[in-house]
């Protein structure tokens, strides 16, 4: 069972539909039956046809979400529903339908069916890297699966939440001021029916005193003299008993005022404790929060001192390779220049013979042929097109050198760049060792192509196979 985030919206406008229609909708996708789409491939090529203006990140993302939602929610599925304003709760409902596509509507296409019967929850109920996960991506991001689900069902199976039920945010509000209308009201009739008991009570001692008092003044009419003394001490006794009645009313009465005080006292201890364990909760997330960011600072300093240090290995290396690369083109310019002298020797060579055979011919003329003549002139005038075209190759080669070390150059500020651009973003990864290797490559490159002097009928250079020979030793 797999746990998704779904927004809805960027600001949370949907969320009253989605709690309403018992549904969760793929916000702002594309405007295509995504029914048995499971290759990424051909949906990406869909959504860059019907979104020829759209960049290749917007298209894989919208390619991404759109494919999940369609092809990776199954029923039984968790759906966390954050809710927009200023109470930012969760909503947790479970998948019971299937994939629908309504075309007709003007948006809100994609959905999914859900019963939102796991309630409403406060983010302070989970832990702070699942809020942390909720909370990423909201520029962007409007569906993808959340990592910690297996904690996720833990907390939902162990701990309830902050509402039983899962209502939409108007409904929420509409019972927050009808909640509040039902507390005032309760108020002032309570007020009102504890002054209306109070009046009642004396209008009920009032008209009882009145009644006893007729019925006395009738009695002591009737009997005025033989009653006169048993009517004092009625009176007497009568006056005991209602100051009696009076005194028990007002103990009973006080006795109330110190139970409702007491009462008073409790919901507030009470109120005072869970207050405090929501303190203490909210310090130990700081503390575990202080902890982790205290941990990323030292793997990040870490991680800072290996890349200083493999920059210090890549440096050296460098170094080592131009010094290794400068000895090696020293032996081949000595060599190459060997070559050349060699070269105009046989060029020297070549014109002493020429000029001691037309000598040879002026002095004995039949003696000598016009055609070995021809030939001599023309294996100088061989030599000389040679020795300008292997010229023309070394400095062809060198101006491709010089080239291609440049473009190595510059490709490695732009690798150096994006390094430290990478690192301003995330946390860098250490430098793998195989990072030399590119270096390496590069002064093979430039020392293979700075050995191409000349080529045989095939246009392989022998001096290129020897280089290349060297180099696997």
């Amino acid at each position: 069972m797999t746990v998704w985030l779904c927004r809805a919206g960027l600001d949370g406008q949907y969320e009253d539909k989605f709690i309403d229609q018992g549904k969760v909708f793929l916000i702002g996708s594309v405007n295509i039956d995504l029914t048995g789409k499971t290759d990424m491939q051909e949906l990406m090529r869909l959504v860059s046809a019907k979104y020829p203006t759209e960049p290749d990140g917007s298209v894989v993302t919208m390619s991404s979400q759109a494919r999940a939602f369609a092809t990776k929610v199954k029923v039984g599925d968790l759906v966390v529903l954050p809710s927009g304003g200023e109470d930012r709760l969760l909503s947790i409902g479970e998948v019971t339908g299937e994939y629908q596509y309504d075309g007709t509507k003007s948006e809100l296409k994609h959905s999914h069916t859900v019963e939102w019967k796991h309630g409403t929850w406060k983010r302070s109920q989970f832990d702070p890297d699942i809020v942390r996960s909720v909370d990423a991506f909201d520029s962007f991001m409007l569906f993808f699966k959340l990592r910690q689900d297996k904690r996720i069902k833990e907390i939902i199976g162990k701990t309830k939440p902050f509402v039983a039920v899962t209502v939409s945010r108007k409904k929420r509000e509409a019972m927050a001021r009808q909640a509040e209308e039902d507390l005032k009201v309760a108020r002032e009739n309570k007020a009102k029916k504890k002054v209306k008991n109070a009046d009642d009570d004396i209008k009920k001692q009032l008209a009882a005193e009145r009644a006893e008092e007729a019925a006395l003044r009738k009695k002591q009419e009737k009997v005025q003299r033989d009653a006169a003394a048993r009517l004092a001490k009625a009176e007497k006794e009568k006056e005991a008993a209602l100051k009696k009645e009076l005194a028990a009313e007002r103990a009973e009465e006080k006795a109330l005022r110190e139970k409702q005080a007491k009462a008073q006292k409790e919901a507030a201890a009470r109120l005072a404790e869970a207050e405090g364990a929501e303190k203490d909760r909210e310090a130990a997330a700081q503390r575990e929060l202080a902890a982790e960011r205290a941990e990323e600072a030292a793997l990040r300093k870490k991680q800072e001192k290996v890349q200083k240090e493999a920059a210090a290995r890549l440096a050296k290396a460098e170094k080592e390779k131009e010094a290794a690369l400068k000895k090696e083109l020293a032996a081949e310019r000595a060599e190459e220049r060997a070559l050349r002298r060699k070269q105009e020797k046989a060029q020297k060579d070549a014109a002493a013979r020429l000029a001691k055979l037309e000598g040879a011919k002026k002095e004995e003329a039949p003696k000598v042929d016009d055609a070995e003549l021809r030939k001599a002139e023309e294996a100088r005038k061989a030599a000389e097109a040679k020795a300008a075209e292997e010229k023309a190759l070394r400095e062809k080669a060198e101006a491709t050198a010089a080239a291609r070390a440049e473009e190595t150059k510059r490709a490695l500020e732009a690798l150096k760049a994006a390094e430290a651009k990478a690192a301003e973003v995330k946390p860098a990864e250490a430098p793998k060792a195989e990072e030399p290797k590119v270096v390496e490559t590069v002064v093979k490159n430039i020392y293979i192509t700075r050995c191409c002097c000349s080529h045989d009928d095939e246009g392989w250079d022998y001096d290129i196979l020897k280089a290349r020979r060297r180099l696997r030793r």
